[in-house]
C-alpha cells in the first residue's frame, strides 16, 4: 500500500486532480457546490492511497465574513489565509490506515506553505469533531461569538493562529 500527499498550486492541479477534490468536497457535504472550489484555493493537498484520492485539505480564498459572524470584523484584515476543506474519506481507507494522522499531515503540509502568516479555519464547535483537535494541536484557538452553519445549522466556530 502506498500513500501519496500532493501539495499543489490550484492552477497547477489536473483535471483529474481537480474532479477528485471536488469528489471528496462533495462527500464531505459542507458546501452548497463544488464547482470551482478547487480553482479558487491558493494551496490543495490532494492524499491519494494506491491512487485513489481519499483525503484534501485546502488554503482557501479569503472570504472574511466568518469574523462578521463571530461578531469581531475588526480584526478580520489580520488575516489572508484560510485553512478549509479538510477531510479524510474514512470509508475508503483500509483498517490499518485508520489513525494514523491523516488530517494532521494534510494540516502541517498546507501550513508550511505559509509560514509566519496568520491564518483562521472555521469547523464545527464539537467535541467529536476530528477538525476541531486538529486545529488544537496546531494552537489555533477559538475566538468570538459562535453561529450557525448556513448549510447544515451546526455551531460554527472561528479559529486563528496567529504567525505560524
Amino acid at each position: 500500500m502506498k500513500i501519496e500527499y500532493l501539495v499543489k498550486s490550484s492552477k497547477d492541479l489536473t483535471k483529474e486532480e481537480i474532479r477528485q477534490f471536488r469528489v471528496l468536497l462533495d462527500k464531505q457535504g459542507q458546501v452548497d457546490s463544488s464547482e470551482g472550489k478547487a480553482e479558487r484555493c491558493f494551496k490543495i493537498c490532494l492524499v491519494k492511497l494506491d491512487g485513489n484520492a481519499i483525503g484534501i485539505g485546502a488554503l482557501k480564498q479569503v472570504y472574511k465574513t466568518p469574523f462578521d459572524y463571530a461578531k469581531i470584523p475588526e480584526i478580520k484584515e489580520n488575516y489572508n489565509y484560510e485553512l478549509g476543506y479538510l477531510f479524510v474519506d474514512k470509508d475508503n481507507i483500509k483498517a490499518n490506515f485508520q489513525g494514523l494522522g491523516i488530517g494532521k499531515y494534510i494540516t502541517k503540509l498546507l501550513l508550511n506553505e505559509i509560514k509566519n502568516e496568520n491564518v483562521f479555519a472555521t469547523t464545527e464547535l464539537n467535541e467529536k469533531n476530528s477538525m476541531y483537535h486538529i486545529l488544537k494541536s496546531f494552537n489555533f484557538e477559538s475566538i468570538g461569538n459562535t453561529y450557525k452553519g448556513q448549510k447544515t445549522n451546526k455551531t460554527i466556530c472561528l479559529m486563528v493562529s496567529d504567525n505560524i
